[in-house]
Protein backbone atom coordinates (compact mmCIF):
# COMPACT_ATOMS: atom_id res chain seq x y z
CA UNK A 1 0.00 0.00 0.00
CA UNK A 2 1.43 3.64 -0.87
CA UNK A 3 1.58 6.52 1.33
CA UNK A 4 -1.53 7.78 0.29
CA UNK A 5 -3.66 4.72 1.14
CA UNK A 6 -1.40 3.68 4.61
CA UNK A 7 -2.76 8.00 5.56
CA UNK A 8 -5.77 7.17 4.78
CA UNK A 9 -6.20 4.06 7.10
CA UNK A 10 -4.04 6.03 9.65
CA UNK A 11 -7.24 8.75 9.60
CA UNK A 12 -9.42 6.47 9.43
CA UNK A 13 -8.36 4.37 12.70
CA UNK A 14 -7.57 7.49 14.53
CA UNK A 15 -11.22 9.04 14.12
CA UNK A 16 -13.09 5.74 14.74
CA UNK A 17 -10.52 5.52 18.22
CA UNK A 18 -11.52 9.18 18.76
CA UNK A 19 -15.09 8.95 18.71
CA UNK A 20 -15.10 6.00 20.86
CA UNK A 21 -12.78 7.29 23.64
CA UNK A 22 -11.36 10.62 23.26
CA UNK A 23 -14.09 12.82 24.00
CA UNK A 24 -16.68 12.50 20.64
CA UNK A 25 -17.06 15.11 17.86
CA UNK A 26 -14.61 17.47 19.43
CA UNK A 27 -11.72 14.28 19.67
CA UNK A 28 -13.41 13.83 15.35
CA UNK A 29 -12.47 17.23 14.48
CA UNK A 30 -9.37 17.43 15.63
CA UNK A 31 -8.21 14.21 13.69
CA UNK A 32 -9.81 15.32 10.72
CA UNK A 33 -7.76 18.86 11.62
CA UNK A 34 -4.35 16.72 11.21
CA UNK A 35 -5.14 14.40 8.41
CA UNK A 36 -6.17 17.71 5.81
CA UNK A 37 -2.76 19.36 7.26
CA UNK A 38 -0.31 16.53 6.49
CA UNK A 39 -2.21 16.50 2.78
CA UNK A 40 -1.64 20.13 2.55
CA UNK A 41 2.43 19.60 3.26
CA UNK A 42 2.28 17.45 0.63
CA UNK A 43 1.48 20.25 -1.69
CA UNK A 44 4.30 22.61 -0.74
CA UNK A 45 6.78 23.60 -2.72
CA UNK A 46 9.26 20.55 -3.01
CA UNK A 47 6.61 18.79 -4.11
CA UNK A 48 5.78 20.32 -7.10
CA UNK A 49 1.85 20.90 -6.13
CA UNK A 50 0.80 17.39 -7.04
CA UNK A 51 -0.34 14.78 -4.26
CA UNK A 52 0.84 11.13 -5.41
CA UNK A 53 -0.68 9.46 -8.06
CA UNK A 54 -3.65 7.02 -6.29
CA UNK A 55 -4.93 4.14 -9.27
CA UNK A 56 -8.58 2.90 -9.70
CA UNK A 57 -8.45 0.06 -7.50
CA UNK A 58 -6.64 2.36 -4.51
CA UNK A 59 -9.20 4.73 -5.45
CA UNK A 60 -12.10 2.46 -4.58
CA UNK A 61 -10.75 1.36 -1.56
CA UNK A 62 -10.13 4.61 -0.37
CA UNK A 63 -14.04 5.99 -1.08
CA UNK A 64 -14.92 2.38 0.53
CA UNK A 65 -13.39 3.24 3.77
CA UNK A 66 -14.74 7.14 3.57
CA UNK A 67 -18.59 5.67 3.29
CA UNK A 68 -17.70 3.34 6.40
CA UNK A 69 -16.04 6.31 8.14
CA UNK A 70 -19.44 8.24 7.28
CA UNK A 71 -21.47 5.59 8.99
CA UNK A 72 -19.56 4.69 11.87
CA UNK A 73 -19.73 8.42 12.69
CA UNK A 74 -23.33 8.92 12.42
CA UNK A 75 -24.08 5.82 14.92
CA UNK A 76 -21.45 6.21 17.31
CA UNK A 77 -21.00 10.12 17.90
CA UNK A 78 -25.07 10.69 18.44
CA UNK A 79 -25.04 8.06 20.81
CA UNK A 80 -21.63 8.82 22.42
CA UNK A 81 -22.42 12.47 23.16
CA UNK A 82 -25.87 11.32 24.47
CA UNK A 83 -24.63 9.69 27.22
CA UNK A 84 -24.23 12.82 29.06
CA UNK A 85 -27.68 13.85 28.55
CA UNK A 86 -30.01 11.67 30.65
CA UNK A 87 -31.92 14.22 32.16
CA UNK A 88 -35.16 11.63 32.84
CA UNK A 89 -35.08 8.01 32.75
CA UNK A 90 -38.42 6.35 33.40
CA UNK A 91 -39.11 2.82 33.46
CA UNK A 92 -40.99 0.07 34.65
CA UNK A 93 -39.90 -3.67 36.00
CA UNK A 94 -40.65 -7.12 36.99
CA UNK A 95 -39.68 -7.44 40.85
CA UNK A 96 -38.62 -10.07 42.73
CA UNK A 97 -38.18 -9.91 46.53
CA UNK A 98 -36.53 -12.83 48.99
CA UNK A 99 -38.10 -12.29 52.04
CA UNK A 100 -35.94 -13.57 54.91
CA UNK A 101 -37.94 -13.64 57.57
CA UNK A 102 -40.77 -15.55 55.98
CA UNK A 103 -38.33 -17.53 53.73
CA UNK A 104 -40.74 -16.54 51.16
CA UNK A 105 -40.23 -15.72 47.48
CA UNK A 106 -42.32 -12.84 45.58
CA UNK A 107 -42.79 -11.75 42.57
CA UNK A 108 -44.58 -8.24 41.35
CA UNK A 109 -43.99 -5.24 39.11
CA UNK A 110 -43.07 -2.13 39.45
CA UNK A 111 -41.87 1.39 37.88
CA UNK A 112 -39.61 4.21 38.36
CA UNK A 113 -38.72 7.79 37.59
CA UNK A 114 -35.60 9.42 37.47
CA UNK A 115 -34.26 13.23 37.45
CA UNK A 116 -30.73 14.43 36.68
CA UNK A 117 -29.24 16.33 39.63
CA UNK A 118 -25.65 16.81 38.47
CA UNK A 119 -24.33 15.39 35.38
CA UNK A 120 -23.74 11.65 36.06
CA UNK A 121 -25.74 11.86 39.44
CA UNK A 122 -29.23 11.24 39.39
CA UNK A 123 -32.45 11.41 42.15
CA UNK A 124 -34.84 8.96 41.66
CA UNK A 125 -38.40 7.20 43.41
CA UNK A 126 -39.92 3.84 42.56
CA UNK A 127 -42.66 1.65 43.96
CA UNK A 128 -43.82 -1.60 43.21
CA UNK A 129 -46.45 -4.19 44.54
CA UNK A 130 -45.71 -8.07 45.10
CA UNK A 131 -48.24 -10.35 44.43
CA UNK A 132 -49.82 -12.92 47.15
CA UNK A 133 -47.64 -15.29 48.67
CA UNK A 134 -48.64 -18.40 51.08
CA UNK A 135 -46.57 -19.19 53.99
CA UNK A 136 -46.63 -21.15 56.98
CA UNK A 137 -46.99 -18.69 60.05
CA UNK A 138 -46.24 -20.42 63.34
CA UNK A 139 -48.59 -19.70 66.02
CA UNK A 140 -46.70 -20.55 70.32
CA UNK A 141 -48.86 -20.89 72.97
CA UNK A 142 -46.76 -19.25 75.81
CA UNK A 143 -48.44 -21.63 78.46
CA UNK A 144 -47.67 -24.87 77.18
CA UNK A 145 -45.21 -23.77 74.40
CA UNK A 146 -46.75 -26.29 72.00
CA UNK A 147 -46.85 -24.86 68.30
CA UNK A 148 -49.77 -24.54 65.74
CA UNK A 149 -48.78 -24.50 62.15
CA UNK A 150 -51.16 -22.08 60.03
CA UNK A 151 -50.83 -21.37 56.03
CA UNK A 152 -51.41 -17.48 55.62
CA UNK A 153 -51.17 -15.13 53.01
CA UNK A 154 -48.79 -11.91 52.57
CA UNK A 155 -48.46 -9.52 49.93
CA UNK A 156 -46.41 -6.22 49.86
CA UNK A 157 -45.66 -2.91 48.90
CA UNK A 158 -42.66 -1.23 48.19
CA UNK A 159 -41.86 2.30 47.85
CA UNK A 160 -38.19 4.23 48.06
CA UNK A 161 -36.49 7.39 47.22
CA UNK A 162 -32.82 8.38 46.43
CA UNK A 163 -29.73 9.16 44.95
CA UNK A 164 -28.31 6.98 41.84
CA UNK A 165 -24.88 7.23 40.45
CA UNK A 166 -23.57 6.47 37.17
CA UNK A 167 -19.89 5.19 37.32
CA UNK A 168 -18.37 6.10 33.53
CA UNK A 169 -19.30 6.37 29.95
CA UNK A 170 -19.85 2.35 28.49
CA UNK A 171 -22.15 0.40 25.87
CA UNK A 172 -22.96 -1.04 29.26
CA UNK A 173 -22.82 1.04 31.84
CA UNK A 174 -22.74 0.20 35.93
CA UNK A 175 -24.36 1.90 38.46
CA UNK A 176 -24.72 2.38 42.34
CA UNK A 177 -27.38 3.66 44.74
CA UNK A 178 -28.69 4.18 48.06
CA UNK A 179 -32.35 5.05 48.92
CA UNK A 180 -34.33 5.39 51.62
CA UNK A 181 -38.17 4.39 52.36
CA UNK A 182 -41.16 1.91 53.58
CA UNK A 183 -42.17 -1.72 52.71
CA UNK A 184 -46.14 -2.52 53.67
CA UNK A 185 -46.54 -5.59 54.79
CA UNK A 186 -49.77 -6.89 53.93
CA UNK A 187 -50.98 -10.37 56.41
CA UNK A 188 -54.53 -11.83 56.52
CA UNK A 189 -56.01 -11.93 60.01
CA UNK A 190 -55.15 -14.31 62.71
CA UNK A 191 -57.47 -17.08 62.60
CA UNK A 192 -60.03 -17.17 65.97
CA UNK A 193 -58.54 -20.05 67.11
CA UNK A 194 -55.10 -18.61 67.90
CA UNK A 195 -56.70 -15.76 69.33
CA UNK A 196 -53.56 -15.64 72.76
CA UNK A 197 -50.98 -17.34 70.53
CA UNK A 198 -47.88 -15.44 69.73
CA UNK A 199 -47.35 -15.35 65.83
CA UNK A 200 -43.66 -15.62 64.54
CA UNK A 201 -44.34 -12.80 62.20
CA UNK A 202 -46.10 -10.72 65.37
CA UNK A 203 -43.91 -7.89 64.84
CA UNK A 204 -45.46 -7.78 61.22
CA UNK A 205 -48.61 -8.15 62.51
CA UNK A 206 -48.35 -5.55 64.90
CA UNK A 207 -46.73 -2.78 62.43
CA UNK A 208 -47.17 -3.83 58.75
CA UNK A 209 -45.20 -0.69 57.69
CA UNK A 210 -41.55 -0.61 58.32
CA UNK A 211 -38.55 1.54 57.06
CA UNK A 212 -36.59 0.33 54.83
CA UNK A 213 -33.04 1.03 53.65
CA UNK A 214 -31.70 -0.13 50.17
CA UNK A 215 -28.39 -0.33 49.11
CA UNK A 216 -27.52 -1.56 45.97
CA UNK A 217 -26.19 -1.37 42.10
CA UNK A 218 -26.87 -2.62 38.93
CA UNK A 219 -26.09 -2.38 34.88
CA UNK A 220 -27.91 -0.84 32.13
CA UNK A 221 -27.65 -0.23 28.13
CA UNK A 222 -29.17 2.17 25.72
CA UNK A 223 -29.97 1.82 21.80
CA UNK A 224 -30.65 5.44 21.63
CA UNK A 225 -33.68 6.51 23.90
CA UNK A 226 -34.79 2.92 25.02
CA UNK A 227 -32.76 0.38 27.16
CA UNK A 228 -32.88 -2.07 29.59
CA UNK A 229 -31.86 -1.80 33.34
CA UNK A 230 -30.90 -4.31 36.05
CA UNK A 231 -30.74 -3.33 39.90
CA UNK A 232 -29.86 -5.82 42.58
CA UNK A 233 -29.86 -4.95 46.45
CA UNK A 234 -30.40 -5.82 49.60
CA UNK A 235 -33.79 -4.38 50.88
CA UNK A 236 -32.90 -4.12 54.67
CA UNK A 237 -36.21 -3.27 56.76
CA UNK A 238 -35.98 -2.24 60.55
CA UNK A 239 -38.80 -3.93 62.73
CA UNK A 240 -37.95 -5.11 65.97
CA UNK A 241 -34.38 -5.29 64.25
CA UNK A 242 -32.85 -5.19 61.21
CA UNK A 243 -33.69 -7.66 58.04
CA UNK A 244 -32.06 -8.46 55.20
CA UNK A 245 -33.95 -9.52 52.34
CA UNK A 246 -32.25 -10.18 48.53
CA UNK A 247 -34.19 -7.90 45.74
CA UNK A 248 -33.64 -7.91 42.27
CA UNK A 249 -35.67 -6.19 39.53
CA UNK A 250 -35.44 -6.06 35.59
CA UNK A 251 -37.30 -3.99 32.92
CA UNK A 252 -36.93 -1.62 29.93
CA UNK A 253 -36.18 2.25 30.56
CA UNK A 254 -37.05 5.43 28.82
CA UNK A 255 -34.81 8.34 28.68
CA UNK A 256 -34.97 11.74 27.55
Amino acid sequence: MDGAAADVDSFVNTLIFSANFRGGPTAIFSAASKFWYLEDSRRAPGNRGELPSIDHQQGERIMKRFALLLFLASCLVPLASAQDKEHVQLGVFADYLRLDQTSSNFGGVGARAGFQLYKELKIEGEMSYDFNQTFTEGFTDPSTGSITFVRTNVRTLHGEFGPRLNIGHHAIQPFVFVKGGFINFRIDGAPATVGTFVSNVGNLRSSDVSPVLYPGGGLQAHLGPIGLRLDVGDEIYFNNGSHHNLRVAFGPVFRF
